[in-house]
């Protein structure tokens, strides 16, 4: 089965899930539906949206997908999953991947949260991860990181 075909079926609930939530915002309806495209470049499913659906939307994501990476924990992933997740790019400040490992029925899933430069729009693209993780395997934190954690709560 084509790539594209594998990860509509596999992300049509988190897909659905999304277009929910911005419908029920989109009340009088003031923009057009959410359009999903396949970002060839990625392997993944996307779709942007101005700045007022992205905190109800990205809640959504963030339930959904429970495993959140950001610029200050990306360092702690496990590394099966950092070394899979660079090639989306480098992360910024505001800019998010959310996982969820595989299971028996699912691969593992990945949402790429980026707000665009000028701030009024965000992408969200969902897409499927080569290999599972183990959250188990997470990096140890830097020497640095720790006396950071343990000066800051002073």
């Amino acid at each position: 089965m084509p790539q594209e075909q594998l990860t509509k079926d596999h992300c049509q609930s988190l897909i659905s899930a999304v277009e929910s939530v911005f419908n029920k915002i989109n009340q009088p309806r003031v923009t057009a539906d959410l359009a999903w495209e396949w970002d060839d470049k990625h392997q993944v499913l996307l779709t942007h949206f101005a700045r007022n659906f992205a905190p109800d939307i990205q809640a959504l994501v963030a339930k959904e997908l429970p495993e959140h990476w950001h610029v200050n924990n990306f360092k702690s992933a496990p590394r099966i999953l950092r070394e899979q997740l660079i090639r989306y790019g480098k992360l910024s400040k505001g800019q998010h991947y959310y996982t969820k490992s595989a299971t028996d029925d699912c691969p593992a899933l990945i949402a790429i949260w980026w707000p665009w430069g000028h701030g009024s729009t965000y992408s969200l693209r969902f897409g499927l991860l080569e290999h599972s993780y183990d959250l188990g395997q997470m990096a140890e934190p830097s020497i640095w990181h720790r006396l950071k954690k343990v000066f800051n709560r002073a």
